[in-house]
């Protein structure tokens, strides 16, 4: 057992393997002096032995703090890590980072409403479109991405699920709830 971090509050862990078999994790921390939440994301180049510099290293910061709990999920598309996550109640955010790269990009919005929480997930098309279906505004969304720009917005239904999965089946996005 490997101990990832070991300083304040930390919740809703995801997990990746690059590629490059490099490892990643993102996770919500919560900051009890600043009263915010953060989405902070570490790797592992030796298969989990050592995160960053120790488990006292809290890793990257991607959001600047956030008021409500936040909740992230890594998934890779070629060549990219990217970290999609809810930031402040009120947006879908990604970061990416590529994989022969040194630092995650800016912050890009996929989407800007309210109720965005947990009840999200993205997943890779074979075809290596990404996908994902959010739950926003009390409704059922989805967007995709063709590595060259975002479709608009779908909804999917006008009821507020309760949880969300998506699954690509021969290029086809299939959302459960």
């Amino acid at each position: 057992t490997q101990v990832i971090v070991n300083v304040g509050e930390n919740y809703y862990p995801s997990i990746l393997k690059n590629s490059i078999s490099r490892l990643w994790v993102s996770w919500t921390y919560y900051d009890a002096v600043a009263v915010r939440y953060y989405i902070q994301v570490k790797s592992s180049t030796n298969d989990g032995a050592t995160w960053g510099t120790g488990p006292s290293d809290l890793g990257t910061a991607l959001n600047a703090g956030s008021t409500v709990v936040v909740y992230s999920q890594l998934i890779f598309l070629p060549t990219y890590v990217y970290c999609i996550y809810s930031d402040n109640g009120n947006s879908l955010v990604y970061r990416r980072f590529e994989i022969s790269g040194t630092t995650w990009s800016s912050a890009v919005t996929i989407y800007s409403g309210s109720n965005i929480t947990y009840n999200f997930q993205a997943a890779i098309s074979s075809d290596n479109r990404l996908g994902v279906a959010f739950s926003a505004n009390s409704t059922l969304l989805y967007k995709e991405y063709d590595q060259n720009s975002w479709s608009g917005v779908f909804t999917l239904d006008s009821s507020n699920p309760i949880s969300v999965s998506l699954q690509f089946f021969k290029n086809v996005p299939y959302v459960f709830y």
